[in-house]
């Protein structure tokens, strides 16, 4: 069966549970039904000799003829199947009952008939196309002598330098390139100095091989952004951009910067880059030791070994994985984001609080099994960060730490501060220095550096820089090494690299599991995973899902919006006795069955080996016993996932989609060959989940895509006709002066509407600060007081509950659950009467903006048609000139359209933001920091009378506080940066559309008494003309298909 499977919910790629990708509702208990994709039937042998051809080795002792291996280790043994008869295949399967299951499996596959279709362009969107048929792949590269000797003599360097066990023990699971000079790259035809060439970093198509599995043949899955032939226009469509680019590069006018030519060449040169605007980010998250490292990292195809399997790091930090864009000129760059004063008080009051819940009298007030262990393993990660700190300081100690004396608390926190200030001058950059940048040309001297900002220091004279570090971005084009580090920050770490799989505009991020975390990384990853996750992939095992108490805390922690999808991982860990005693009569039959024949084929074999007969025979009965273990695993593991993916779905139904993988099955068969490969990966599960990651950012690429053919580039292409178009209407001095005074007028006319302190934008942007003081911070103001009753009261409730719980709940930052009161958030509960007076009114200040928008909209249409008015009254002035202006003012406005449908939507998605941060009492909500310093007053109360103590604190602070004065303020200040910040930007936008008019009207007509820069060099100009005309029929085909496409689809 497909190791997926779906709900009704909707989603990219068509994800309902009854979509037909989900056999489930067809499938079948008969003992021979499989489905799912064999090794190829023509690589298989009968073992009957009696028409096979003597094969015979070189060796002189009839031993060494056959090799035959033992058994191999558990079901999972290596497999090297070699080409033989499919007729004798039939035979042999035909004695085990299963040629018909077989025959029905290759006839019936879902997804091979998916991909017959579009190789025969039969599906209704023509094919679909592969990661090397994407308009930004690099091409295939040329084969090198010895693969493995340039690859392991970089390796084997690295881990002869590394200074850092951890570092070199991850290297040994890394397919580092060994030369950056052997590297593939896409090259244009001029590369500016410092710039890079690309490299996909996937050491697949880096062997050179073509019958080695390649994932970048791998199809990409149905969604119009993926079709084929427009991926071949867009990249037609660069490549012209690309020409036009080295014609304008050779006008000295392209090099002066006070030029309109300059600035034309700018844009064109962009354009030769285009890269995908949009990006979706999908998060992985699960326990320590659910795999989601390996289930994140597969996809970008190399090794990242964040894993606690093996005592080694885990991940503790969020990291994105993004692809390597233009903007990186350098082999190596690290910029580091060091935390502020107040950033690190938080975090030393957080390590120590962590720290002395174990060693003081609190540990003792636990007596849940569950909260005693959270709060050691809590301690100890603290203690280790605290040592890395301060290791220079021997009066360091647990016993120092966790001093109890009156005062002892705040003392300690003092002197860690002033500790952690005297460390600062040791940090790059300087004690100040906020920020830090710096550039490596080779791999050693980046990993030197990466190894100063990660790690320990040698010796015990120097502090740690990492702690401090608040973030990471690192980028070069063999970022493989950044994986090797683990990077803890107080928010995330980025990796770029160039890899096929993250060329699509998708970011893969790593995420730590809560319960890995202290508070103050629970708040940055869960605020991460609310704000920045389009969706969130939940990770656990797959022998423990049903019961992984961590699935319920993280869909608590998501939006209740957010696509939420389900990853069990180690599907490969099936067991045929377990499995048969759990089943039915008929399945358990069946199991046995394929055993028994598994074993009547190794007796026939140690026959064979005894009787020395032909290698032949004994070949095939080998391979034959490799396929009916094949076929055992696949029964075992396609039954399993088929329960997990039922029971899951039915438990969770926020969980739209379930995906059960298997990285050993795919790292392990990744390097065969293509034939030999093909069953394992499929049953892997991990390519049908590379697949789906790539629908998530499709949709939103083809509209930026669609906008770029449509649009963007047609409106350039004019742009530069109308600057070699000028001069050529023979205009008099009088008709001059006219046309000159309707042109600046038209200018006039766009600078007032759009740009100025008068335009509808600026008026949009103070009517909002106003609409939203009216409906929220007026109302907050006014309302305080009876709300703040209201929190007194549900407190109240709280201190009437026994004091261990409520102990409990403070020790958790109000969010907790015991038998007694069941799951309670007390953030949310002192919000619950705010909640329910400012939903609504904030509600109505999201469908103020949106209304805005039409205006602004329409607004817009009626200027460009005032504007087209005017210019058509003088046509006859200069006909052709202001023809081409005419019809480019269309396309120009469709851009600002487009930039002001953009801008206002994410407007009104970040205003959603902050009511839910403001109106929730998640750990990362704005009440949640407003309550966390109070919860850390209560956990240091102890000994008698302490709950009394505890409850006059809470009340105290919820009565006094001016807690939603301070709920306000922090509303106010997160509402006016967001909207100055999208206005700011908005701004810029159509400021550069608007500068981009005023060009065009500039390039009419020559100012009096000057020559235009066109008639400067009419013959340069011609020839640009014949460019821009041959640019423009490439461009009118690819916008035809993007028409197709798009209807195609509708």
């Amino acid at each position: 069966m497909s190791s997926t499977a779906s709900s009704s919910r909707s989603g990219p790629a068509g994800t309902g549970r009854n979509a037909s990708s989900h056999t489930s509702s067809s499938k079948s208990n008969h003992p021979g039904s499989f489905t799912g994709q064999l090794v190829p039937l023509s690589e298989i042998s009968h073992y009957s000799g009696s028409s096979t051809t003597e094969i015979w080795t070189p060796s002189s002792s009839e031993d060494e003829k056959i090799d035959l291996s033992p058994e191999p280790r558990g079901i999972l043994g290596h497999w090297d199947i070699q080409r033989t008869s499919v007729s004798t295949a039939r035979s042999l399967l035909s004695d085990l009952q299963l040629w018909d299951s077989v025959e029905r499996t290759r006839d019936n596959s879902p997804t091979d008939r998916e991909e017959r279709a579009q190789s025969l362009g039969l599906s209704p969107n023509g094919t679909v196309s592969t990661y090397a048929g994407l308009y930004n792949a690099t091409p295939n590269p040329s084969p090198r002598p010895s693969v493995d000797q340039s690859r392991n003599g970089s390796l084997q360097h690295l881990l002869q330098r590394s200074r850092s066990p951890s570092v070199a023990a991850r290297l040994q699971n890394l397919e580092l390139e060994g030369n950056e000079a052997e590297s593939d790259g896409d090259v244009s035809p001029a590369v500016s100095e410092g710039e890079v060439e690309e490299t996909d970093h996937d050491s697949d198509h880096e062997r050179g091989s073509e019958h080695l599995y390649d994932v970048r043949q791998e199809r990409l899955p149905r969604a119009r952004i993926y079709n084929n032939r427009l991926q071949n226009a867009l990249r037609e469509v660069k490549n012209r951009f690309t020409k036009l680019e080295n014609t304008m590069r050779d006008s000295p006018l392209a090099h002066d910067e006070s030029s309109d030519f300059y600035a034309l060449y700018e844009q064109v040169k962009n354009f030769s880059r285009f890269e995908y605007p949009e990006t979706r980010t999908v998060g992985f998250i699960g326990d320590s030791g659910a795999g989601k490292s390996v289930s994140a990292i597969c996809h970008a195809e190399f090794e990242k070994t964040h894993t606690s399997g093996d005592g080694a790091a885990c991940t503790c930090v969020v990291t994105e994985f993004r692809n390597l864009g233009q903007n990186h000129r350098h082999p190596f760059t690290i910029e580091v984001d060091y935390m502020d004063n107040n950033e690190v008080k938080e975090l030393l009051e957080e390590l120590l609080r962590s720290f002395r819940q174990y060693y003081t009298d609190t540990y003792r007030e636990v007596t849940d099994v569950q909260e005693q262990q959270q709060i050691r393993e809590t301690s100890t990660r603290a203690w280790e960060t605290l040592h890395s700190l301060f290791r220079n300081q021997p009066g360091l100690t647990h016993e120092y730490l966790s001093d109890e004396a009156d005062g002892a608390e705040a003392a300690i926190l003092t002197q860690l501060e002033e500790w952690a200030k005297a460390g600062f001058i040791h940090r790059p950059g300087g004690a100040d220095a906020l920020q830090y940048s710096v550039t490596a040309n080779d791999l050693d001297e980046c990993r030197d550096l990466l190894d100063a900002l990660t790690t320990d220091p040698p010796g015990e004279n120097r502090p740690a820089i990492w702690p401090f570090i608040k973030l990471i971005r690192s980028a070069n084009y063999l970022s493989r090494l950044f994986s090797l580090v683990q990077l803890i920050s107080d928010y995330m770490n980025r990796v770029y690299l160039r890899s096929p799989i993250l060329r699509t505009g998708l970011i893969l991020a790593d995420l730590p599991g809560f319960r890995d975390l202290n508070f103050a990384r629970v708040r940055a990853t869960e605020r991460y995973l609310r704000h920045s996750c389009d969706e969130v992939f939940i990770v656990t095992k797959i022998s423990r899902c049903i019961t992984d108490q961590s699935i319920p805390d993280i869909i608590r922690r998501c939006d209740s919006d957010q696509r939420l999808r389900i990853v069990c991982t180690r599907s490969e860990d099936v067991n045929p006795d377990e499995t048969a005693r759990s089943s039915p009569p008929d399945i358990k039959e069946h199991i046995k069955k394929l055993r028994r024949g598994i074993q009547n084929l190794n007796r026939d074999i140690a026959v064979t080996r005894s009787r020395r007969r032909r290698v032949t025979e004994a070949e095939s009965m080998r391979l034959a016993v490799k396929e009916s273990r094949l076929l055992l695993l696949r029964f075992l593991i396609e039954r399993r996932n088929e329960q997990v993916t039922e029971s899951l779905l039915e438990k969770y139904t926020d969980a739209d989609r379930v995906f059960c993988v298997s990285n050993r099955l795919y790292s392990e068969h990744r390097e065969d060959s293509r034939e030999r490969a093909e069953a394992y990966i499929g049953l892997s599960g991990v390519r049908e989940l590379r697949r789906y990651c790539q629908s998530v950012p499709a949709e939103a690429q083809f509209r930026a895509t669609a906008a770029f053919l449509e649009h963007q580039a047609p409106t350039l292409l004019r742009s530069l006709n109308q600057w070699a178009l000028a001069g050529s209407d023979r205009v008099t001095a009088e008709r001059a002066a006219t046309l000159r005074q309707v042109l600046t007028e038209c200018e006039e006319m766009f600078r007032q509407r759009l740009t100025s302190r008068h335009s509808d934008i600026s008026r949009v942007q103070r009517e909002l600060e106003e609409q939203f003081a009216a409906s929220v911070t007026n109302i907050i103001h006014n309302r305080r007081g009876h709300w703040r009753d209201g929190a007194v009261q549900i407190s109240q409730e709280w201190a009437g509950w026994h004091h261990m719980t409520y102990a409990a709940f403070c020790r958790n930052y109000g969010t907790w659950s015991t038998k007694a009161v069941g799951s309670r958030c007390w953030n949310d509960e002192i919000l619950e009467q705010a909640r329910e007076e400012l939903q609504g009114r904030w509600e109505s200040v999201v469908d103020w903006v949106e209304l805005q928008k039409t205006q602004l909209e329409e607004a817009t249409a009626d200027l460009f048609q005032s504007i087209c008015d005017l210019l058509k009254e003088h046509i006859n002035l200069a006909p052709q000139a202001l023809e081409n202006l005419l019809t480019n003012m269309e396309s120009r406005e469709d851009c600002i359209l487009h930039i002001f449908h953009r801008s206002l939507e994410a407007l009104m998605d970040n205003i959603t933001e902050i009511q839910k941060d403001a109106l929730r009492g998640h750990d990362s909500s704005y009440m949640a920091d407003l309550m966390r310093k109070t919860y850390a007053a209560c956990n240091r109360q102890s000994g008698n009378g302490c709950h009394r103590r505890r409850i006059n604190i809470m009340h105290e602070h919820l009565m006094h506080s001016r807690l939603f004065t301070n709920l306000s303020r922090i509303i106010e200040t997160e509402h006016n940066t967001m909207v100055r910040a999208t206005f700011q930007a908005l701004r810029q936008d159509i400021q550069r559309e608007v500068d981009n008019i005023a060009r065009d009207l500039r390039a009419v007509v020559a100012t009096e008494g000057e020559v235009t820069e066109a008639g400067q060099s009419p013959a340069f100009a011609r020839t640009l003309r014949k460019k821009i005309n041959k640019t423009s029929r490439v461009l009118d085909t690819a916008k035809r298909i993007v028409e197709e496409v798009r209807n195609s689809e509708e």
